[in-house]
């Protein structure tokens, strides 16, 4: 039996949204370590 189209559509439109906040939560992770680097770095200075 074939899907309808539009429930493809959904489920790789959910599916998107899903990994940009997947990637978003990643990049707002990176941009947390960074800065406790460079605060670290400051405290050594």
């Amino acid at each position: 039996m074939a899907l309808p189209h539009s429930t493809h559509g959904g489920h790789a439109q959910k599916r998107a949204v899903n990994e940009c906040e997947l990637v978003g939560s990643l990049c707002e992770k990176w941009r947390r370590s960074k800065a406790d680097k460079r605060r670290l770095e400051t405290k050594v200075e």
